[in-house]
């Protein structure tokens, strides 16, 4: 687990809203507070859509078909008293990782991989979180996702 302290606010605000890094991303929530609260749960609600194919297969929606809803809610002339945006790895990020840890079945052995973006007055901070569903002693796959998240996401 990492934690860091950005500096450049309104850059990482940008490349949240633009980058292809952050779009294939899945959203597990979204908290924006400023003259209102608003509240977003990732979770897909997979009935909505007419197929299984249609739906995908992820559980979360992705970063790209919400950061509108984010932007909206956090433009105009005062900032947000604060926002917190938790991201999960997608399924083929959860793989890249696995592989680049040197861990067999990742997706069957990786639970999440995920950032924590909290912003408030004070600043912008960024967390890296690793779940995995067995126990181990192993970090190869936190230290894969934290090197991952500093070179992709810090900077």
């Amino acid at each position: 687990m990492i934690s860091e302290n950005i500096e450049n606010v309104k850059g990482l605000v940008s490349r949240l809203l633009s980058d292809e890094i952050f779009a294939n991303m899945l959203l597990y929530s979204l908290e924006v507070k400023n003259a209102y609260l608003t509240e977003v749960s990732g979770k897909m609600n997979k009935e909505f859509f007419d197929s299984s194919e249609e739906a995908g297969a992820e559980e979360y929606i992705r970063w790209s078909d919400i950061r509108e809803l984010f932007f909206q809610s956090i433009k105009g002339s005062r900032l947000p008293l604060k926002f917190k945006i938790v991201l999960l790895a997608d399924s083929l990020l959860i793989e890249k990782i696995g592989e680049a840890a040197e861990i067999q079945n990742a997706s069957g052995n990786i639970a999440s991989l995920g950032v924590n973006i909290y912003y408030d007055r004070n600043g912008l901070s960024i967390t890296s979180g690793t779940s995995l569903k067995l126990f181990t002693m192993d970090k190869s796959v936190e230290k894969c996702w934290d090197e991952w998240v500093r070179k992709n996401i810090v900077g």
